[in-house]
């Protein structure tokens, strides 16, 4: 077997490379943008922290309309 051969063999088939999704094989400088939206997204779904925060966030107007249905117009 040749150096090419070997070497071509390696290398990923054009269709498998095509049947990719479009998002799998960003491109350019809208790639790289989402690139990095989704690694700062990860960091910061990532923490603790930032969960229980949106967690908080989430359960404040849960509590304003139990209260209000509560405190009703009656």
């Amino acid at each position: 077997m040749s150096a090419a051969e070997v070497s071509g063999a390696a290398a990923a088939h054009p269709r498998e490379a095509a049947a990719l999704p479009a998002l799998e094989r960003p491109r350019g400088v809208l790639g790289a943008s989402w690139r990095l939206l989704r690694s700062e997204m990860r960091l910061i779904l990532g923490r603790r922290r930032n969960q229980a925060g949106l967690v908080v966030l989430a359960a404040v107007p849960a509590l304003i309309a139990i209260a209000i249905r509560i405190e009703g117009p009656g």
